[in-house]
């Protein structure tokens, strides 16, 4: 099962924009004195220069397991640096070549057991839904190839799904 991510709380280096999560708590029962747990419902998108905000989701109930972006690139190592990346998830990243980052957030959002995934641009505009990443699978980010792949190897069969990154 995928965990949750609790806070982001970050200016991007490349764009100057300020992340930062809203959180919100699971519900309990009615009359339960138990405290649920808290999870990332959305994230704040702050324009320093002009000072206005935007919300990258609208009002429906989400659980936010993924935030992740492209920051710099490490001219030592010859790879591309990301914010709060896990290093399961990122793959190929070794030899590569300079470029300008993507202007792109990666989202991951907890549906059930299975994790959905969503782009869109550092701005929070252009938000598009990619696919959905059940429980069984496994996916990465290819950076060489700047691919999502999508790996399912059940039963003595093998599928990947290649998504532009």
């Amino acid at each position: 099962m995928y965990q949750h991510i609790t806070v982001v709380d970050k200016y991007d280096p490349i764009s100057g924009l300020y992340y930062k999560s809203i959180s919100n708590e699971e519900k309990k029962a009615r009359f339960s004195k138990v405290l649920g747990n808290k999870y990332t419902s959305n994230v704040a998108i702050f324009n320093p220069e002009d000072e206005t905000f935007r919300m990258l989701f609208g009002e429906e109930d989400i659980q936010i397991n993924l935030f992740l972006f492209e920051t710099g690139y490490d001219e030592k190592c010859m790879e591309i640096k990301f914010h709060d990346a896990n290093s399961h998830i990122i793959r190929n990243n070794k030899q590569i070549e300079k470029r300008a980052m993507k202007d792109k957030l990666l989202i991951g959002l907890l549906k059930e057991e299975d994790m959905e995934l969503w782009t869109a641009n550092r701005q929070g505009e252009e938000l598009k839904f990619i696919t959905v990443v059940p429980k069984t699978s496994s996916w990465h980010i290819d950076v060489k190839n700047s691919k999502l792949r999508v790996i399912d190897v059940n039963d003595n069969r093998f599928k990947i799904e290649n998504f532009d990154w």
